[in-house]
């Protein structure tokens, strides 16, 4: 993220907790407001996890006393994905939820090369799942995907070609009729 965007508008915003009232901005303005709202949106979960991180680290246990009731579930998650994959070998390109799938393998080797074929081939969260699973040894064969596949798609075939055979001896029995 670039170091401005923490400083969203120069002016022509007032922003508070719950809103953001907007002013006299030129297009530009407006758009490149907007990005630096996604670039905050998309680093508030490593912010958070970092920032519990360190909170363990220095106050122990306590620091959960100040967890908020309604986030810590979410929290802790931010603090186990950031502790299972610290800042140098985060990738910027890539969103939050990429790292997640990728932080429960145990190998930092294996973590490493997913997620540079996911920053190179620009895979979604779905994808990066898959890869992450099968790392793991938590994805059947796709043999097996396909045979069952083939076994489906056959069944199909087979029903199609009775519904095909039965309308049509109708239709005859009723052209003959």
């Amino acid at each position: 993220m670039n170091d401005h965007a923490i400083t969203l508008f120069e002016s022509g915003a007032t922003v508070t907790n719950r809103s953001i009232a907007l002013y006299g901005l030129s297009y530009n303005s407006w758009e490149e407001g907007y990005k630096r709202l996604i670039e905050v949106e998309e680093c508030g979960p490593f912010w958070i996890g970092d920032y519990l991180l360190w909170g363990e680290k220095t106050f122990g246990e306590n620091f959960s006393q100040a967890l908020d009731e309604d986030h810590a579930k979410t929290h802790l998650i931010y603090k186990y994905v950031c502790s299972r994959i610290e800042p140098s070998r985060r990738r910027e390109a890539l969103s939050f939820s990429i790292h997640r799938e990728v932080c429960s393998i145990e190998d930092e080797a294996t973590q490493e090369k997913i997620l540079d074929v996911a920053e190179r081939d620009k895979l979604t969260v779905r994808e990066v799942r898959q890869l992450a699973k099968a790392a793991k040894g938590e994805m059947k064969p796709m043999v097996d995907y396909w045979e069952k596949f083939l076994k489906l798609l056959k069944e199909m075939w087979e029903n199609l070609e009775e519904e095909v055979y039965a309308s049509t001896v109708e239709r005859i029995r009723q052209h003959l009729g």
